[in-house]
């Protein structure tokens, strides 16, 4: 790509697209050859090369990965099956330098984690909740060195798995089963444990603050927005 940030976008079965940055100025510098539901993309570097490679979720669809190459993108990596995926996150979970791929999916569908060995993705993962997840978003919640992860649920409990020698386990799920749309790790008491909020859809935004890896409601906002 060239100087600047460019833009990739999704989208509802038509081929997704990247515009190319060039002092300002967007232009089509892609498509795909692909027309898929595509729910969610995010940029990253599989192969550590250098260049930002874009990964695509994908509803009932397969999910893709497109490497960024000198001679331009193009498709490397279909997942086996094809899930109702809603999010994505990249995340080093076994810190080896290449980041690894966590899958969120809707309908009952297990969650999936993607290991990477030099640019190679294998499926390590499957969470063995079979929730609606809209989001998900990696942070060391007891500052191990390690990432763990925290799903957002649609009308279920949100769950944060923790990582502990590179498998992710279940440690804790919220009580409320709200309708659940995003995920942000923080550290809002500045104790250097990260808290996690949660974005809820017409109800009250919540935050759980961790005190050791012990999360609990500590803020309902007064507000039942529709949070996205």
């Amino acid at each position: 790509m060239g100087m600047g940030i460019d833009l990739a976008v999704g989208n509802n079965l038509q081929p997704n697209y990247v515009y190319e940055n060039d002092s300002g100025v967007l232009s089509l510098a892609w498509a795909s050859a692909e027309s898929d539901y595509t729910w969610n993309i995010i940029w990253g570097d599989v192969n550590q090369d250098g260049y930002l490679d874009l990964s695509v979720g994908n509803y009932k669809q397969f999910n893709r990965i497109y490497m960024n190459r000198t001679v331009g993108v193009e498709l490397a990596w279909s997942t086996p099956t094809a899930n109702s995926t809603t999010s994505l996150a990249w995340g080093d979970i076994d810190n080896d330098g290449d980041p690894d791929l966590a899958v969120g999916n809707y309908n009952a569908q297990p969650n999936q984690l993607y290991q990477n060995n030099n640019g190679n993705l294998s499926l390590v993962w499957s969470s063995p909740q079979l929730d609606s997840t809209n989001d998900l978003a990696w942070g060391d919640m007891d500052a191990d060195g390690d990432l763990d992860l925290a799903v957002a649920n649609y009308n279920q409990p949100n769950r944060i798995y923790a990582n502990t020698n590179n498998q992710l386990a279940l440690v804790w799920s919220s009580a409320e089963t709200d309708f659940s749309t995003s995920v942000a790790w923080g550290d809002a008491d500045g104790g250097w444990d990260l808290g996690c909020l949660f974005g809820n859809f017409d109800q009250p935004n919540r935050l759980y603050q961790n005190q050791q890896g012990q999360f609990s409601l500590t803020y309902s906002s007064p507000e039942s927005d529709a949070t996205l």
